[in-house]
């Protein structure tokens, strides 16, 4: 039961106005329907942020970069375990925005 109203209180928190979703939240988050499509609503922004003239790239993708929710749920994962693992070790309020743009980044690097 309890697992079910911590469920809705995260999507009542995301529908009314939840700026990010934070670590503490996402292993009970990452396997719903909502969630699949908020975080490929943040993967389609930051590809937009990244397409901007005259600025430096987030990330670089090798030609067109077209993910779903499962690949970018996939690199979350695989963030979120490798930060983890840092001395300084993951909070559990860090966004998880933000950690889907530093695993994009570290899936696809620029060259400089």
């Amino acid at each position: 039961m309890y697992k079910n109203v911590k469920r809705v209180t995260v999507f009542l928190f995301c529908l009314f106005g939840a700026s990010q979703i934070e670590v503490r939240d996402y292993p009970d988050a990452k396997s719903s329907d909502w969630f699949k499509i908020y975080i490929l609503g943040v993967g389609n922004g930051i590809g937009w942020a990244n397409s901007r003239p005259n600025r430096a790239s987030l990330y670089c993708p090798p030609g067109v970069l077209k993910p779903d929710a499962h690949a970018y749920i996939a690199i979350l994962d695989r963030q979120i375990l490798d930060e983890s693992r840092k001395p300084d070790g993951l909070r559990e309020n860090t966004p998880i925005e933000l950690l889907l743009l530093r695993g994009l980044a570290r899936k696809c690097p620029c060259k400089q």
